[in-house]
């Protein structure tokens, strides 16, 4: 198998998440909801060194998932995350629902799956 990483990014509420969705469908894919927390990356690092950074948080997530190890997720509910904004409002504004935290996946063989970052505010980072 032709192995690859790649990101999604997009603006919020763009259908990246659905597509995430979408992609957890296939058995040679794991895309995982925002899994980096943009506030980790210190905002006094150089656009290379950002990148840098995130490079090295991927390598660390496709090795857990080898592995069969926890990793921050951008829900600990898992992969299957449908939307991160519930309906509740509070003040006019709908909730996120969402909860970053741990998850664990079966260990994967290397190379026997595609990995996906869905990650919109790191084009900010990015660009």
């Amino acid at each position: 198998m032709s192995r690859s990483i790649k990101l999604i990014t997009g603006i919020p509420r763009s259908g990246t998440t659905l597509c995430c969705k979408l992609l957890n469908h296939r058995s040679d894919v794991v895309a995982l909801h925002e899994p980096i927390n943009p506030s980790d990356i210190p905002v006094a690092y150089t656009r290379s060194e950002a990148v840098y950074s995130i490079v090295e948080q991927v390598t660390h997530f496709d090795r857990a998932i080898e592995q069969g190890l926890p990793f921050t997720h951008g829900d600990k509910g898992g992969l299957s995350i449908d939307n991160p904004i519930g309906d509740t409002t509070k003040g006019g504004v709908r909730q996120v629902v969402a909860k970053r935290g741990q998850i664990q996946l079966p260990a994967r063989e290397k190379n026997s799956y595609d990995l996906i970052i869905k990650q919109n505010a790191l084009a900010l980072y990015c660009a």
